[in-house]
């Protein structure tokens, strides 16, 4: 699997409203790989009935 990108990073942050600098966008997308490495080491049969995980806004929850 390709790893993210420090580019990727920010552009993950701006999409949430957030801006990084160069560090923290080193740091967060070093965090991502290290999560997308372990989610990797699953075997694909232990998690293919895993649900996705449903996306609501804060809004919508009432937590503005």
């Amino acid at each position: 699997m390709a790893e993210i990108t420090q580019g990727q990073a920010r552009e993950l942050a701006r999409a949430a409203g957030l801006e990084l600098d160069d560090a923290r966008a080193a740091a967060i997308a070093a965090r991502l790989n290290a999560v997308l490495d372990e989610l990797g080491k699953l075997p694909a049969d232990a998690i293919a009935d895993v649900e996705p995980l449903p996306v609501f806004s804060a809004e919508e929850a009432g937590h503005e």
